[in-house]
C-alpha cells in the first residue's frame, strides 16, 4: 500500500476516477441485463395474462349474444327472422369456441386450468341443447321446447 502513498496526487486522482468508472460500468452492465429480463417477463405476462382476459371476455360476449339470438329465435314466428337468428347463433358458437381455444393456450395457473376444464363439458352440453332447439324450430315444433332448453 506504500506505493499508493508514494504516488503524486494527480496519479491518485486518475486511478480513483478509473476505479469509479469501472464500478459504474459494472453497475450499468448489470442494469442492462436486468432491463432485458424485465422486458421478456413483461411480454410473457402480457401474452399469458392480459391476452387471456381479453380472450375469455370475448368468449363471454359471444355467449351472451348467442343467448340473445336463441331467445329471439323462439320469440319470432317469422321464418326469415328465425333463420337470421339461427345464422347468428352459428356465428356466435364458432366465435365462442374460437376464443375458448385461444384462452386455453394462455392458461398457466393450475386453478385456472381446473375451472376451465369444468367449463368445457358444460359448454358442450349447452351447445348440444341449442342444436336440439334449432332442429325443433326448423321442423316447426316450437311447442315442444321447454324453458330449460335455452
Amino acid at each position: 500500500m506504500r506505493w499508493f502513498y508514494d504516488l503524486r496526487i494527480s496519479a491518485k486522482l486518475i486511478i480513483s476516477f478509473l476505479l469509479v468508472a469501472v464500478i459504474a460500468g459494472v453497475v450499468g452492465g448489470v442494469a442492462l441485463i436486468n432491463i432485458n429480463s424485465m422486458s421478456e417477463a413483461d411480454v410473457s405476462m402480457y401474452e399469458d395474462n392480459t391476452m387471456g382476459i381479453d380472450y375469455i371476455a370475448n368468449a363471454s360476449l359471444h355467449f351472451q349474444r348467442l343467448r340473445f339470438n336463441s331467445a329471439k329465435m323462439l320469440l319470432f314466428d317469422d321464418e326469415k327472422q328465425q333463420n337470421d337468428a339461427i345464422g347468428k347463433i352459428s356465428e356466435h358458437i364458432t366465435g365462442t369456441e374460437e376464443y375458448f381455444d385461444k384462452y386455453e393456450d394462455t392458461v398457466s395457473d393450475a386453478a385456472d386450468r381446473k375451472q376451465f376444464d369444468e367449463v368445457k363439458p358444460i359448454w358442450e352440453g349447452y351447445k348440444s341443447q341449442i342444436n336440439k332447439v334449432i332442429e325443433l324450430v326448423q321442423s316447426g315444433q316450437k311447442e315442444q321446447i321447454g324453458r330449460a332448453h335455452v
